[in-house]
């Protein structure tokens, strides 16, 4: 997929431009000691510090956000090989029993609203396409502040399935399908739960056919992969332009199967067996046993995921997805945490969320006013993206969920180099300080890693606006990527 960025010159209003562009040019080649207004977007913990200066690493060819607070200018200069994007954040007023609303990030011009904070914050998301270590240098109302970002060799793509839910229904500008399907390919997806609007006809399965034509396109989805299919597939390939080149499909049951359902799981199932296809669907425990049977891929909740069930899927040959439908969108610490060491930990064949866009009155409007939906008097927090006439316009809290998926590439490089280098008679090779030091210390960061990552993420009885992550998610980045460092060079 070709990524488009945009040069912060045409982001920025250009008087403030002008004005920081002033205080740029004061500047040394050196480290800079700053205000305490930056921070790793996805780290709560720096946020809640508002380190002065930070540091993040990354492999190559992936996307890291750094958030810039309490402070109405901006200005930014990074290096040609971190391709930067500029945003604004937006804090909406109101809140739900889960906690605050999402923080939208957006083009600054969509904020040029008479309500608008006179405080605000924004975001800087760059793509470190190489391998290096490089400054960023950011100033904004007289103060400057610096980012480092040491960027080491690419990892492995992901082995598991990363989507969201995608109801057609519930999207306000539903035409901008691709313009949907991109966003997903850059947050780090390489799947999806597809409903389209209505559920047959020929119309249906055009749309169905076109958008995973596009997601053979943009590079979104692995062959290996299965995607989830909601209504209509009889026929659909004749309607794709690459239907040889579509990943697997699975008829996706819409609604989750009660225990009166039987007839209508048992219909179902005959349906996907006439058309060649898989059938699976979100299941609780307590179907799961009843007719789990009929299932090829259960789809079982972060909440209710055990090794009892997972091992019932397995005895019945189906593959074991999770999905989480309880994370609030402000939370990006802990939507990284989730889709990077607890999936890492339980290893799912995919992992889902809920819901990517989830209702027709949530919007930017074509004048940029915003719209958003109420629910009991309070606006909705469970979408991770905000609909808008050129795009989704994403929360923090999916900026958290791709660095999570990031954290989950590490940890499976990390696993194979360790892998790889002890198969075999390696001591005579490989130098003492690896073999009897540094090996051994990463076999035990992994184990003790795993044992402390609880068994089921719980949503139902926490603040999940607020609720922090049990580890430190940059930490185990900083630590894995040491090792494999180290590692990689004896593979």
């Amino acid at each position: 997929m070709k990524m488009k960025f945009f040069p912060i010159a045409a982001r920025l209003p250009a008087s403030i431009g002008a004005l920081c562009c002033l205080l740029l040019a004061s500047w040394s080649a050196a480290d800079t000691a700053g205000p305490s207004w930056i921070a790793e977007l996805s780290d709560i913990k720096a946020h809640e510090a508002k380190a002065n200066a930070i540091e993040i690493r990354t492999p190559a060819e992936t996307f890291i956000t750094v958030g810039v607070y309490e402070t109405k200018s901006l200005n930014a200069q990074a290096p040609p090989a971190l391709a930067m994007d500029v945003y604004r954040i937006r804090h909406v007023g109101g809140e739900r029993s889960a906690g605050p609303i999402p923080r939208f990030l957006a083009p600054p011009e969509l904020h040029d609203l008479p309500d608008f904070e006179a405080q605000t914050s924004w975001a800087l998301r760059l793509y470190c396409r190489k391998q290096g270590i490089y400054r960023v240098y950011i100033a904004g109302d007289g103060a400057r502040s610096t980012v480092k970002v040491i960027v080491s060799e690419p990892v492995e793509k992901s082995n598991c399935g990363v989507g969201f839910y995608v109801d057609q229904n519930q999207h306000m500008y539903s035409e901008n399908l691709p313009v949907q399907l991109d966003q997903m390919c850059e947050y780090g997806c390489n799947t999806l739960a597809f409903q389209p609007a209505g559920e047959t006809g020929e119309e249906s399965l055009r749309v169905t056919a076109k958008m995973l034509d596009h997601g053979v396109e943009i590079g979104l989805f692995d062959k290996d992969i299965s995607v989830l299919i909601a209504g209509g597939m009889d026929g659909i390939r004749q309607f794709g332009k690459y239907p040889d080149k579509w990943p697997q499909l699975i008829m996706h049951l819409r609604d989750e199967p009660k225990r009166d359902d039987m007839a209508r799981v048992y219909e179902t199932r005959k349906q996907a067996d006439a058309l060649g296809v898989r059938l699976g669907a979100a299941i609780s425990p307590a179907i799961a046993f009843p007719y789990g049977n009929l299932l090829n891929a259960w789809i079982v909740s972060a909440e209710h995921q055990s090794r009892l069930l997972r091992d019932k899927a397995r005895r019945d040959g189906a593959e074991w997805w999770v999905y989480t439908g309880g994370l609030r969108a402000s939370n990006a610490a802990l939507s990284r945490y989730y889709s990077g060491l607890w999936i890492w930990k339980h290893r799912p064949r995919g992992n889902l969320a809920r819901m990517y866009m989830d209702n027709k009155s949530s919007g930017v409007l074509a004048d940029g006013g915003w719209r958003l939906q109420e629910v009991d008097g309070k606006i909705n927090t469970s979408a991770w993206a905000l609909a808008s006439p050129k795009g989704p316009i994403a929360t923090v809290g999916l900026t958290g969920f791709r660095d999570g998926t990031v954290d989950y590439r590490i940890l499976c490089e990390l696993e194979r180099l360790i892998d790889q280098i002890t198969r075999g008679d390696n001591e005579s090779r490989l130098p003492a300080e690896i073999y009897r030091d540094q090996l051994p210390k990463s076999v035990n960061f992994l184990g003790r890693l795993r044992d402390a990552v609880p068994s089921r993420f719980e949503t139902s009885n926490s603040d999940l606006a607020e609720a922090l992550p049990p580890l430190d998610c940059v930490e185990v980045r900083r630590r894995a990527l040491a090792f494999i460092e180290e590692f990689k060079p004896w593979e």
